[in-house]
């Protein structure tokens, strides 16, 4: 016989601990791995796709997991998201969602799952760290199973031009 459902039962879950309970409505139980570097990969594809990056460079690790995918491409916006208040590399990595590609205005084509991909990525791994730069500035954020642990905004860099590296790895758990 089932247990008491009534009010109290009902939950609402954030969207880091839904991803993380049920994994399965977001990424294949297939083949994880593959379908976490392809979230990754379509965004910095879709650098190269729409004319903004010439270049794109994948790295993946076998014997450690480690998984980067860098673009050459515009970097992310690396201000703030007025209407929650917090960086929007908080934004575009850690709620579903929310993204670029719900117009035309940003992308005129895109292989991402817009607005869900990199959130869930985040979420589902040990660590992601992303990295970007633009306009001789640098972001770059540090997530641990999808919660922030650390941002460092505004810092100068000495690299040419701009981009967006990611780093990643699976939680095996």
């Amino acid at each position: 016989m089932s247990k008491v459902y009534d009010d109290s039962s009902i939950q609402v879950l954030d969207d880091r601990t839904h991803i993380r309970l049920r994994s399965s409505m977001y990424i294949s139980a297939d083949r994880p791995s593959f379908q976490m570097f392809d979230e990754i990969f379509s965004n910095a594809l879709d650098e190269v796709v729409n004319g903004y990056s010439g270049s794109l460079f994948v790295d993946v690790d076998y014997l450690t997991g480690l998984v980067r995918v860098e673009d050459r491409g515009r970097g992310l916006p690396q201000g703030r998201n007025e209407e929650l208040g917090v960086s929007t590399i908080e934004v575009i990595y850690g709620r579903l969602n929310s993204g670029g590609k719900y117009n035309r205005e940003s992308y005129a084509v895109s292989g991402g799952l817009n607005g869900v991909g990199s959130c869930v990525v985040n979420a589902l791994s040990e660590f992601l760290e992303v990295e970007t730069w633009r306009d001789g500035k640098a972001v770059t954020a540090r997530f641990s199973r999808g919660e922030l642990e650390y941002i460092n905004q505004d810092v100068d860099v000495d690299e040419p031009g701009s981009g967006t590296r990611v780093t990643f790895r699976n939680d095996p758990d």
